[in-house]
């Protein structure tokens, strides 16, 4: 079984999306480079090497698509992960920690719990999803490994 725990693979969801996100503002910021080569190619030149950024921005466009294709499958699936938890509190704490980026504090004020308690919520709901997530995980990491051979 996956040795990685549920609060890695949630952890891991945050970190994939902030990872896209600056990568997509790279990509825009490469396309306003790109359109301002194109303009320069009108007045003289390179098309050959205008034609290979076009290309090399394609490529990357292609690999960031694959990443929010993961990305995707990964929230999906914690999403259905908590949503089978049975009590309603645990399914709480961790969308409005990991789902909606609140803090612990900030959880417990919206629950109504003091800090303490919503804290020991958080760590019984990842310990229930610790079996779920690591299959999850477990199969993915198999998908990908048949892939690279």
């Amino acid at each position: 079984m996956y040795e990685g725990s549920a609060k890695q693979c949630l952890m891991e969801l945050n970190w994939m999306e902030q990872e896209i996100e600056c990568k997509m503002e790279e990509m825009d910021r490469l396309r306003r480079l790109a359109e301002g080569a194109s303009s320069l190619r009108q007045k003289g030149g390179e098309t050959e090497r205008i034609q290979s950024i076009v290309d090399k921005l394609r490529a990357l466009e292609e690999r960031l698509g694959d990443e929010v294709d993961s990305f995707v499958s990964l929230k999906a699936f914690a999403e259905k992960a908590i949503s089978g938890l049975d009590k309603p509190e645990l399914r709480t704490v961790l969308r409005l920690k990991y789902i909606e980026k609140h803090t612990i504090e900030a959880a417990a004020e919206r629950m109504g719990y003091s800090a303490v308690h919503t804290a020991r919520l958080h760590k019984r709901a990842l310990m229930a999803l610790n079996e779920p997530m690591g299959l999850y995980m477990e199969r993915c990491l198999g998908a990908q490994k048949k892939e690279k051979d």
